[in-house]
């Protein structure tokens, strides 16, 4: 065996302690930052911190040991949720004719979040078409809580599917004509029109992890988790994105402790460390706020219209990170249990990323938008020849160059609670 000496060349990636610093930074929300630089700067005397006062007395109270009455804040999430809505109903750039109806059907909801009267029953009320209560409601299951105004537990799953699932249209068949069938694990029955009892079985666990009302997720959120990380805020010329903390402006390095480690020898080696976690610390939020605020800066650019009452466009995170020149887990860190404060009320920074459709010309539209040209497609309609789904889906096609199958439009008609063209027809 003969020994040698050699050089090797090879190349690798390794993650530094400031880049660790700087991902976990951009994946905190606000109130885990301020928690963060607490505990760093108690352990690090070179950092002096002063926050605004605002937030002293946020974290003060999410650090004082004084007994908290769960009850009694929950019992105020639920009774503030459909002052929430109706302000959010204002906030929209809309016919009042239309607003009113919101209004009303907000009113009509219970405490689950459920409609209570009917679309017809609402159209004699208010004197108005069905279509327009139609119309109004389904605009009302998208505003927050997502799913207020669904009649029942059943339509509220079909809703979570065709935002979660789009593209599961035997999950969403199963929900929509075996619902019972699956709850009783009734895998004969559902044998017999040729569901597996694998694909029962994966339904079933799917629809375990929806949620079972529209209000489950407000009622049990505790009030100080809802700490907006940006605000959002209607102008003249627009809208205008912002930072209400700027950490920066609230840390700085302690004068004294700063000219020892600068001049003093013996003082620079006691607090090399101390310097170097506190430089990490300031680029790291210096860092995490100007990556949230670009990334929420091209959201809400592009989800503009959303603002003046249209529907969400599709937006993914492949696309902000293309625009931004970065890899797409940093958008999604960024993006990570971040809520913004808006005109239509609290929302969480990711429910502006919603799927949707690309033409063949390029155009982008989202599921809501579909739904909204099938129904008026549908009201236009002649009665005596009502449209078929594989006809709506050729419309579709032919006049918005989109390739949807008709199993889809299928899925989102049953889902709007229009009946088939066979029962349409008179």
């Amino acid at each position: 065996m003969k020994l040698e000496l050699a050089q090797k060349q090879t190349t690798g990636l390794f993650m530094t302690t400031e880049m660790k610093q700087a991902i976990n930074l951009l994946q905190y929300t606000t109130a885990e930052v301020w928690d963060y630089i607490w505990e760093v700067v108690e352990s690090n005397p070179m950092i002096a911190f002063d926050p605004p006062g605002s937030m002293s007395s946020i974290m003060s109270s999410r650090n004082d040991d004084a007994y908290i009455d769960r009850i009694d804040q929950l019992a105020a999430d639920a009774a503030n949720w459909r002052e929430d809505l109706i302000e959010q109903i204002r906030w929209l750039e809309r016919e009042e004719k239309k607003k009113k109806i919101l209004r009303f059907l907000a009113e009509s909801l219970d405490d689950k979040g459920f409609l209570t009267i009917s679309e017809e029953e609402a159209a004699m009320i208010l004197a108005v078409d069905v279509e327009a209560v139609s119309s109004a409601r389904r605009h009302l299951m998208h505003m927050e809580p997502f799913g207020a105004g669904c009649f029942h537990f059943q339509e509220f799953l079909l809703l979570q599917i065709e935002e979660t699932y789009p593209e599961d249209h035997l999950l969403y068949q199963l929900t929509a004509d075996h619902l019972e069938d699956l709850a009783g694990r009734n895998w004969e029955m559902l044998q017999t029109v040729g569901v597996s009892e694998v694909e029962a079985e994966r339904a079933l666990a799917i629809l375990r992890e929806l949620h079972p009302r529209p209000l489950i997720q407000t009622k049990v959120q505790p009030r100080e988790t809802a700490l907006p990380d940006l605000y959002v805020e209607k102008k003249d010329h627009g809208l205008l994105l912002r930072d209400p903390y700027s950490f920066q402006k609230h840390i700085h390095w302690d004068g004294i402790l700063s000219r020892m480690h600068e001049e003093e020898e013996e003082a620079k080696l006691f607090l090399e460390d101390c310097f170097q976690q506190a430089r990490w610390l300031m680029r790291g939020i210096e860092q995490r706020q100007h990556t949230l605020m670009r990334v929420a800066g091209i959201v809400m650019k592009h989800q503009k219209r959303y603002f003046s009452g249209e529907p969400l466009q599709p937006l993914t995170l492949r696309q902000v990170a293309d625009r931004m020149g970065v890899h797409e887990s940093t958008v999604s860190r960024a993006v990570a249990g971040k809520v913004i404060q808006t005109p239509l009320g609290m929302k969480q920074l990711k429910s502006f990323f919603v799927k949707g459709y690309e033409s063949q010309v390029g155009e982008a539209y989202s599921s809501l938008q579909i739904k909204d040209i099938l129904c008026d497609w549908i009201k236009e309609e002649n009665s005596s020849r009502p449209l078929s789904d594989q006809r709506l889906a050729d419309k579709l096609r032919d006049t918005f160059h989109l390739d949807i199958s008709r199993r889809t439009v299928a899925k989102y008609r049953d889902g709007m609670g229009i009946p088939s063209s066979s029962r349409r027809k008179t």
